[in-house]
């Protein structure tokens, strides 16, 4: 077992893991957490985030509301490409995705809403296609009762930290301020603030002068 497995698994069983059941890591599919999902003690399972997913359909959407006329079924295919990616057919999704760039190809030079529906699309494709494999079944999974997004996490972060840093707040935080704070946070989640804040008087060089003068029973005052 490696240094970061075992930081992984005090970490799990901090958190009231009995080293039994499924691991799920939900992650908008950035590299460092799909790896770090591998390193972990247990089999674990990655899912992309359909909170980050549904972040990129919904440019498209607002762009079918001011579609041509001669890209009437732009709103349609849209649809259909969310509900194959709610259901877990991500290679269904981007084939459809792109048939529909190919329809929009011919329209891109002589079309600013045709070239913007494209580069949406093409962030889509990339998207998905980077972490097709992590493209789960969102909709029997919430169903289920189980947790297919860390929108919570989201909104969290954007009312409360992202708030901080607007500058028209009167108790604006600072970058330093706001690291520490995080800081703060995760000490406290692990269980061990207590332990990191304790005051330890500093070490300093005894002087045997010193060390007399303190003494309780100093030599002059001995009894001989």
């Amino acid at each position: 077992m490696t240094e970061l497995d075992a930081t992984a698994s005090l970490a799990l069983v901090d958190q009231g893991y009995a080293g039994r059941g499924e691991i799920t890591v939900i992650s908008d599919g950035e590299e460092c957490i799909k790896r770090l999902a591998g390193m972990l003690p247990q089999p674990a399972t990655h899912i992309l985030d359909w909170f980050h997913i549904s972040m990129k359909l919904q440019p498209l959407a607002q762009m079918a509301l001011t579609a041509p006329v001669d890209h009437g079924l732009f709103e349609q295919d849209i649809d259909r490409i969310k509900w194959r990616l709610w259901n877990g057919q991500p290679k269904r999704a981007l084939d459809l995705a792109t048939t529909v760039r190919r329809q929009l190809f011919s329209k891109i030079d002589e079309c600013l809403w045709a070239r913007r529906a494209d580069k949406l699309l093409e962030k889509l494709n990339t998207y998905i296609n980077r972490n097709s494999g992590s493209v789960i079944n969102y909709a029997g999974r919430h169903r289920a009762g189980q947790r297919i997004a860390t929108s919570p996490a989201e909104a969290s972060v954007n009312s409360l930290v992202a708030k901080r840093f607007v500058k028209k707040q009167q108790m604006r935080w600072s970058r330093t301020g706001a690291h520490y704070l995080l800081k703060v946070r995760a000490v406290m989640l692990n269980g061990d603030l207590l332990e990191q804040t304790r005051y330890v008087p500093p070490k300093t060089d005894e002087s045997p002068y010193v060390t007399s003068l303190l003494d309780p029973n100093p030599p002059l005052l001995k009894a001989a």
